[in-house]
């Protein structure tokens, strides 16, 4: 007589979890519902009827920390309740093993999915330029919201523009998250080969994050000091135009954003683009006028001050427009701590085009009265005047105004100067800059030229 062939029954009962299965029909006169299932990571019950007249057992291929059994054998028709805990982690997969006397054995394959979180992403951002030939310089900051506080997320990073190279696409995990609101920081692995502006980019959870951009900056090793530099922040001559405007843009002409309506003077200050001396950051540079500024359309003043000039500018990359003898360009840092037969050194190049003035000469005080020069002072004579210098720049030097390198043989205009304090300070220090003479050319002093401050490190040893 053939077996009894039962009718199949089976219910699934979701407490708190979800679950979809698919149909199974096992060998006759022994019936599973479904050979396979899957639950939401919330986790929850789910029950199986088993349908047969014979005894009957339930084994799991190992021991599921996160699955109970509540009946693992009986006889007859009957059901068993599973329970599942919360899945914290990626997807999880549990094998059981249904078997009934006389009858093949059935197979069930419980799949639990990765935990799905709320989190939302805020744009990524970096606190500190990355510095060029400095490993691992790519620290992302990644605002994030709502967070469960146990997500790994994969993010992945690419870049672009002049400061990419040696920076390739990447995947990199982040697990920086806790419950709740925070900021998340990404180390990104690669090594800036370039000065200049970068383009970074994230995706993550299969969305692309706002892009932000940085500059790849030159790496400074001092110890202490104060730099004024947008050479080293990679800023080119096609990107003056584009700073007009900008938040980085101190200049005096009327779109500048960081405009002072006083005009010349130690009320325009440009900030400095680095700063290692704890309490200076409020450093800053300017330029202060021996010469009276003519408005357009006034007479000529003195030399240097011709009819017509609108005033002096100062771009962003700090150039300066109408610099004439006497003229200086002026750095203030308010808190500094040398003792008697410390050193200070300044590292700088500037440039000039066509009538600005080119020679400077270097000097420093304590009280903002006395003036003392830094070392290795020269004389010229032009024209039957002698006046003392560290910078003599030609109007061969107009060429080289945008060359950036820390090198005398290939730009003339860059010089490495110290000085020894003779009595300590503790305070304010002052370094300036001061035109000292003109290129020579007098028929072409009308002060309509540009004088371009490269970049200057003032340091201390």
């Amino acid at each position: 007589m053939k077996k009894y062939i039962a009718a199949l029954f089976a219910a699934c009962s979701f407490l708190a979890a979800a679950c979809s299965s698919e149909p199974f029909t096992g060998p006759e006169g022994f019936f599973v519902e479904k050979s396979s299932f899957s639950i939401d990571y919330e986790g929850g019950s789910c029950s199986i009827v088993i349908t047969t007249q014979a005894q009957w057992k339930v084994e799991a291929e190992q021991n599921y920390g996160w699955m109970t059994i509540n009946k693992t054998s009986g006889k007859g028709t009957g059901d068993v309740l599973l329970t599942f805990s919360r899945n914290e982690g990626d997807e999880r997969t549990a094998v059981l093993t249904v078997t009934a006397s006389g009858y093949d054995p059935v197979t069930i394959t419980i799949t639990q999915e990765a935990l799905k979180s709320d989190m939302r992403l805020g744009k990524p951002y970096m606190d500190d330029s990355p510095l060029l030939g400095v490993a691992d310089a790519i620290r992302v900051k990644i605002p994030y919201y709502s967070a469960l506080g146990s997500e790994t997320v994969l993010f992945r990073v690419s870049f672009s523009g002049v400061g990419a190279a040696g920076l390739e696409p990447v995947t990199v995990s982040c697990s920086d998250f806790s419950a709740g609101d925070g900021t998340a920081t990404l180390q990104v692995p690669g090594t800036p080969a370039a000065l200049g502006p970068v383009t970074v980019t994230l995706e993550a959870f299969g969305d692309e994050l706002e892009a932000f951009q940085v500059r790849v900056s030159e790496n400074i090793t001092h110890s202490k000091y104060i730099n004024w530099n947008n050479w080293s922040i990679g800023y080119t001559r096609s990107d003056f135009n584009v700073l007009r405007g900008s938040a980085y843009d101190y200049s005096w002409t009327s779109e500048a954003v960081n405009k002072t309506d006083s005009g010349v003077g130690e009320d325009h200050k440009a900030l400095p683009s680095g700063t290692n001396l704890p309490g200076c950051e409020g450093a800053y540079l300017s330029l202060v006028c021996a010469n009276p500024i003519y408005a357009a359309g006034q007479a000529a003043g003195p030399t240097g001050t011709p009819a017509g000039l609108a005033g002096y500018q100062f771009n962003p990359g700090y150039q300066v427009q109408g610099m004439v003898k006497d003229d200086y360009v002026y750095c203030y840092i308010p808190s500094v701590s040398i003792p008697a037969g410390g050193k200070i050194t300044v590292e700088s190049s500037l440039g000039g085009a066509t009538a600005a003035a080119c020679a400077f000469i270097v000097e420093y005080s304590s009280d903002n009265v006395t003036w003392v020069p830094f070392d290795g002072v020269k004389t010229v004579s032009v024209e039957g005047s002698d006046y003392q210098y560290h910078y003599n720049y030609l109007a061969a030097n107009s060429g080289m105004r945008y060359l950036y390198a820390r090198d005398e043989s290939v730009d003339p205009a860059y010089a490495k100067l110290s000085v020894s304090v003779s009595s300590a300070i503790n305070g304010p220090l002052r370094v300036r800059l001061r035109a000292s003479g003109l290129n020579g050319r007098l028929e072409k002093q009308t002060g309509t030229g540009w004088s371009d401050i490269k970049y200057l490190d003032i340091y201390f040893d």
